[in-house]
């Protein structure tokens, strides 16, 4: 039995009102889940410094850097990779993270990240360097490449070569 007495001509826009904010709170979490996987643009300028070579990062939305896993490719396209720890660069000041050295062949090479605002996340100007193995270097005139991979879509987002 109904206990509301009043036509349902006058119930409508209560019902019309109900659809409609429950149409918008499924279109908000649908967005939501959408921007989360959303893969971010990434670009890199490289730098060649005195024992190594440096990575200044440009993102277009700040990201956790466990979502991203550094690679380095070598002339014979030999492969090492690196995956930043959000956990040990989230310490609410600038942090430095050392990981490494790894073989890319014969040659030892570790990735040093700075984390500007120690949170954790690759922001703007975020940067990275990789640096060979004591008494040793990059191949002189050789080219080496570096992608980035934003792992959550295994997509890279970003390659930049350099000449040792």
């Amino acid at each position: 039995m109904n206990s509301d007495r009043r036509p349902l001509k006058s119930r409508k826009p209560i019902l019309i009102a109900i659809v409609i904010a429950a149409v918008l709170v499924v279109a908000g979490l649908i967005y939501a889940a959408t921007m989360a996987q959303r893969t971010p643009e990434v670009q890199l300028t490289s730098s060649t410094l005195i024992h190594g070579e440096g990575f200044l990062i440009s993102i277009s939305r700040s990201t956790p850097w466990d979502d991203f896993t550094i690679q380095l490719h070598d002339p014979s396209n030999i492969t090492v990779s690196w995956t930043p720890s959000s956990s040990r660069l989230d310490k609410g000041i600038t942090c430095n993270y050392t990981d490494g050295p790894k073989a890319l062949g014969s040659l030892n090479v570790s990735c040093n990240i700075t984390d500007l605002a120690g949170n954790g996340c690759v922001d703007q100007m975020d940067f990275f360097t990789l640096i060979p193995g004591p008494n040793q270097a990059f191949a002189a005139g050789m080219p080496y490449t570096v992608t980035i991979i934003y792992e959550p879509t295994a997509t890279d987002v970003c390659e930049i070569s350099f000449i040792a």
